[in-house]
């Protein structure tokens, strides 16, 4: 028995006697390592990776179930001694439906539970588990498992999305939902794509991205934004942790507040206004204009306007009542 592995396996976790299978469950442990970030990708992207192994999979039943054990052993206690982080102790259910080599699982180590609050900076560790659950939650739409696995996969994903202040209960819960249609009614025939990827990310994703969309690349400029969730018709605004994963986020709120919504703002103001990007300007007028029409940034100097401060001010009023498609006279 050993803790999360560092290294690719030396063989398959289930008995194989075939060699050629057995060399092949090792190569689909090094791509599940590649798609969570554990080992270079050589050349290969994300989606590379993720087709390739979805394509074995599918070429080979038998390594089906060799796939889930995998990623479940990546999946469950991730740990990291300086974060002391715990996700579960469910692997060990797997162990009596199927001839899993015990040396190359692993115990779980003693420690605290995974906590509520993360701390702002994401360690590798935390990424790493989140892309295993994208992974899992991905094989889980297209290949089914055998019957003597399925009730202990089942057991595992209802344990971590019921079990309080274990993470990823949103996901497991769509792990779940996913490997019972594909059981039910095949599994999806069409590869995933890019943008699929992209749609599951955890809050800091999201940033980054939007930012990058803005032409913003320095860790700086992300820190100055947040995501929020907002419920109740707008009265009741949240800020997202930067590490919260979307579809935990979007499960919860789906509970609570069907119409709930997630804002993208800025919220600090350090770094200085640039006017290059079209989206970055779009943004940030979006945000500030119900502050600005309320009269909230009015700031007259102590003398006279002058007239081209006259001028500016009356062209920006003079596009605000033209851009709400107004063609009659404005009042003063």
């Amino acid at each position: 028995m050993r803790d999360y592995p560092g290294t690719p396996l030396q063989e398959s976790l289930i008995e194989l006697s075939d060699s050629s299978l057995n060399k092949m469950a090792t190569d689909m442990f090094l791509a599940v390592m590649r798609f969570m970030g554990d080992a270079p990708l050589k050349g290969q992207s994300d989606l590379d990776v993720l087709c390739n192994l979805l394509k074995l999979c599918g070429d080979h039943e038998v390594m089906r179930d060799e796939c889930y054990c995998q990623v479940v052993k990546q999946i469950t206690d991730n740990t990291s001694s300086k974060q002391n982080f715990r996700t579960t102790q469910l692997v060990p259910l797997l162990l009596p439906a199927l001839g899993l080599t015990c040396r190359d699982l692993y115990t779980i180590s003693a420690g605290s539970p995974f906590p509520r609050s993360l701390p702002r900076e994401i360690p590798h560790l935390l990424d790493s588990c989140q892309r295993g659950w994208r992974l899992l939650y991905i094989v889980t739409a297209y290949h089914s498992c055998s019957e003597v696995l399925h009730p202990h996969l089942t057991r595992f994903l209802k344990d971590v999305s019921r079990t309080p202040g274990l993470p990823f209960q949103g996901i497991a819960k769509a792990c779940e939902q996913n490997l019972q249609k594909t059981l039910r009614f095949g599994g999806r025939l069409e590869l995933p794509s890019s943008i699929e990827l992209r749609a599951m990310l955890v809050a800091l994703d999201v940033i980054e991205e939007i930012c990058a969309e803005m032409a913003l690349t320095r860790p700086e400029a992300f820190n100055e934004y947040v995501i929020f969730v907002v419920t109740n018709r707008g009265q009741h605004v949240c800020p997202l942790s930067r590490c919260a994963y979307i579809l935990d986020v979007a499960s919860e709120m789906e509970q609570v507040d069907g119409g709930y919504m997630l804002w993208f703002r800025r919220v600090l103001w350090d770094q200085p206004l640039k006017f290059e990007n079209e989206l970055y300007v779009t943004m940030h007028y979006n945000q500030v204009l119900p502050d600005y029409l309320k009269g909230l940034f009015s700031s007259m100097p102590a003398n006279q306007p002058s007239e081209q401060l006259l001028q500016q001010v009356s062209k920006l009023a003079s596009l605000q009542h033209r851009a709400k498609d107004h063609f009659y006279l404005p009042s003063v």
